[in-house]
């Protein structure tokens, strides 16, 4: 019978089965959105049909490996994601679509990150296209999809990316900022969150009164971390109104757009003004990360610690309680000296302008 979608209880995906030739199909989408799961199913039994024909090492395309590798576990944050406005992918996906994977090769890797970052560095196309495309690849070479290949990847600098800013730095960097940068870089120096996280962070996941944040889904295998939220970290949230949907809106009060997932930075031009200003050079939204963890270190905080606050390791504590405070996350963060800034308060009388925004 030709293939058809379906759903599997407990799963919000939709399903393919079916037989077509013989070959028996029961597998997820790997998508909750009918529209695009259609289109998958659509060229999941062109697919079908060319490997009853051809074999699967000569039919297997990306879009297929995409699936399997989402279905797996894999990350969509640079894979891609489906637009039911426009009836579009981005990502890897949105650029080699149904592309055989026998027809896909280093030229053509090394010219779709070209196309996907133009003026990107080489380690931002190593981080957002080099790798996600490697990870599907060798999860279709599992498969049988396709041939096993070596990829090479861009050269790197030579010089690590080591900047990190002082306390004085980040005081001149939130003292020359707009309000709604001023928050936002005081907030990753001290919690050591990267863009997307901050960008991404919703209020149901703060928890000011016992000063604890909770980032979801992040880079590390699509895991929550529970952060402790530092007092000045603390007065950077408290000076912004609202305490529904996004935390961190432009200046107009509306929530930053999801391509952030992708492409990380729709504040690149308000922090590029803020660093102008207050005469400091070499400063990205990453380097307060890197901030974070280098004043953590400062302070006596041992690796262990550290490492988890920063999601380079995790425990089986970390994973499972990551919305309960640890008393010993919470003195470590304590241990990092406050920031001098001042923050405006919002009036108490305003209507919350943010979800009117939304």
């Amino acid at each position: 019978m030709p293939l058809r979608l379906c759903r599997r209880s407990g799963s919000d995906n939709w399903y393919i089965r079916g037989t077509v030739r013989g070959i028996a199909i029961f597998e997820s989408t790997g998508t909750d959105s009918k529209k695009a799961a259609e289109e998958i199913r659509a060229r999941r039994e062109a697919e079908v049909l060319d490997i009853s024909v051809h074999g699967k090492k000569a039919a297997g395309t990306f879009m297929q490996a995409s699936v399997l590798y989402l279905e797996a576990g894999g990350s969509p944050r640079f894979v891609g994601t489906y637009d039911e406005l426009t009836g579009k992918w981005d990502g890897l996906i949105g650029h080699f679509g149904n592309s055989k994977l026998s027809a896909i090769g280093q030229i053509e890797l090394d010219a779709a990150a070209r196309v996907l970052y133009p003026n990107a560095s080489a380690e931002t196309r190593n981080r957002q296209v080099y790798t996600p495309f490697i990870a599907i690849w060798k999860k279709a070479e599992t498969r049988g999809l396709c041939e096993v290949r070596r990829w090479e990847r861009p050269r790197m600098d030579a010089k690590p990316r080591d900047r990190w800013a002082t306390l004085k730095e980040v005081e001149k960097m939130a003292a020359a900022a707009a309000p709604h940068i001023a928050r936002l870089v005081v907030f990753l120096a001290f919690t050591g969150a990267r863009m997307s996280e901050a960008l991404s962070l919703d209020w149901s996941d703060v928890d000011e009164t016992a000063g604890w944040v909770v980032f979801r889904d992040t880079k590390r295998k699509n895991e929550d971390r529970g952060v402790p939220l530092h007092p000045s970290a603390l007065a950077a949230l408290s000076a912004i109104q609202g305490r529904a949907g996004k935390v961190f809106r432009t200046q107009k009060g509306r929530p930053y757009h999801e391509t952030h997932k992708l492409a990380g930075g729709q504040a690149k031009t308000g922090w590029a003004a803020m660093c102008r200003r207050a005469g400091v050079s070499g400063l990205t939204p990453h380097s307060m990360r890197h901030t974070f963890s280098t004043w953590l270190t400062a302070a006596g905080v041992s690796e262990r610690i550290r490492d988890e606050l920063m999601g380079h390791a995790s425990t089986d504590t970390g994973r499972r309680y990551a919305h309960v405070p640890r008393d010993e996350l919470v003195a470590a963060v304590q241990r990092l000296k406050p920031i001098a800034t001042k923050f405006v308060q919002p009036p108490t009388n305003e209507g919350n302008r943010q979800d009117a925004a939304r």
